[in-house]
């Protein structure tokens, strides 16, 4: 990699951050009931999908139902 390019990913870097932190203080400002709304949660200053529980729930269902090659059945 040249210098330039080691600059200029550092700087896409930097301004992704700046923006994913821009976007996460515009929902911390939002009213829990706006959030709500949207399919998200507040909690202890951080911010959760409502359906994230069942999301893990569902992916493990489906883990648990492919089936392992090499085993018999």
């Amino acid at each position: 990699m040249t210098l330039i390019s080691l600059l200029a990913a550092a700087y896409n870097r930097f301004i992704e951050h700046r923006r994913q932190k821009r976007a996460y203080a515009e929902l911390r400002a939002l009213r829990p009931e706006t959030l709500r709304d949207i399919g998200l949660r507040l909690e202890n200053g951080n911010i959760y999908n409502l359906h994230e529980e069942a999301l893990t729930d569902e992916r493990t269902e489906q883990a648990a139902a492919k089936p392992v090659p090499g085993e018999g059945g």
